[in-house]
């Protein structure tokens, strides 16, 4: 096998596996995300407390991200929800 054909394949099975896991990585942040938002809802209204947090959750080193995450998907939702266009007629 020539060089170029090795160089070739190796560099191909190397875009393909940076790909696998950037979307991998984008894809379990969005899981982790929506865990940490089912978790805050569910102690928010078994606490009845909204800025309420357990000692847990706000040390937790994922905490910033996963805070930041939720409240970008939250935003989405509201634009979206507020963005609905009128029934025709």
């Amino acid at each position: 096998m020539p060089v170029g054909e090795v160089m070739s394949r190796t560099t191909n099975d190397l875009a393909q596996v940076r790909l696998l896991f950037g979307f991998g990585a984008l894809k379990g942040l969005l899981i982790a995300t929506l865990i940490y938002l089912v978790v805050s809802l569910a102690y928010q209204v078994y606490a009845a407390d909204a800025k309420a947090r357990p000692e847990w959750v706000k040390q937790s080193r994922s905490y910033p991200l996963l805070d930041v995450t939720s409240r970008a998907i939250i935003g989405y939702v509201e634009r979206r929800r507020h963005e609905q266009p009128a029934p025709a007629q």
